[in-house]
């Protein structure tokens, strides 16, 4: 009998997974449970969508040919069933099930081999009104969306930008692109502080002021202005900074609750705990 290997998580990993998978075994059984609505989207083009170099959002989903990387997609091409809104609640080691809801209705599946590929949540910053209109993550489709919308719909001129990593300094360029003024606000002292040492990041520093974006480094933010339930400002330690519209991009926190609750090992680095082959 086929092995049957059920995959937690379909965007990234959980359908890399997969389909490597079923290159080298033509046999197994291979499920994909996706709690959201899309399946293996490429996020690291979001960016260029809203600098307006992508034009069309379904490309994120779709193969260059514009068929979409669907469920229907991965059963008929990858021989996959991967299946979106099924959301994982519970993994039973002992007896090799996971229990999902699809529909409202509570659904087990039993495995051969388990997958974990749940993939992480933006951290949202713990501050007054930070849940405000005007204020957005960036890392789901639905946040790029809501960015964009907000961006046509309201007379943003001035964009803040919390934290310089990847997504924060590649969001800043696309907004700069879309003729807004950005200003970045990073807590430590330089740009892109978990990838450049001191002076890599001083020659990043000084093209990007060349640049036209307004640089915070070493301000902590520690509030945001409202008026009438919308940004107005975001607050430092060092002074108050207008945007009507504010994009939170401070990292992200791994999704390990299930593993947690299965008894499996949290790293300390609050990952699951891998071996030398993963």
């Amino acid at each position: 009998m086929a092995k049957r290997v059920v995959i937690i998580g379909g965007v990234a990993t959980g359908m890399k997974t997969a389909s490597r998978l079923r290159r080298r075994d033509k046999d197994a059984e291979i499920i994909v449970l996706e709690r959201g609505p899309q399946l293996s989207y490429g996020a690291c083009g979001f960016p260029y969508f809203i600098s307006g170099e992508v034009k069309n959002f379904n490309s994120f989903d779709h193969t260059p040919q514009g068929v979409a990387r669907d469920s229907e997609f991965f059963r008929k091409v990858k021989g996959v069933d991967a299946r979106v809104g099924c959301n994982v609640t519970a993994i039973d080691r002992a007896a090799k099930t996971v229990t999902y809801v699809e529909n409202g209705a509570e659904k087990t599946l039993p495995y051969d081999v388990l997958v974990l590929g749940t993939g992480s949540t933006p951290v949202k910053l713990p501050l007054p009104n930070a849940d405000a209109e005007g204020i957005h993550s960036f890392w789901f489709p639905w946040d790029v969306l809501a960015v964009d919308k907000e961006l046509k719909e309201r007379k943003v001129t001035d964009v803040v930008i919390i934290g310089a990593g990847f997504i924060g300094m590649e969001l800043a360029e696309a907004m700069k692109n879309r003729g807004l003024n950005v200003s970045i606000v990073e807590m430590q002292d330089r740009l892109l502080p978990q990838m450049l040492d001191k002076e890599m990041a001083d020659l990043l520093k000084r093209n990007i002021k060349n640049s036209g974006l307004n640089l915070h480094l070493g301000e902590k933010t520690v509030g945001f202005t409202v008026e009438n339930g919308v940004v107005t400002g975001v607050e430092t330690d060092k002074g108050i900074i207008p945007a009507q519209l504010v994009v939170v991009a401070v990292g992200v926190r791994p999704n390990v609750e299930l593993a947690k609750a299965a008894g499996l090992e949290i790293g300390p680095t609050g990952c699951i705990a891998v071996n030398e082959y993963l």
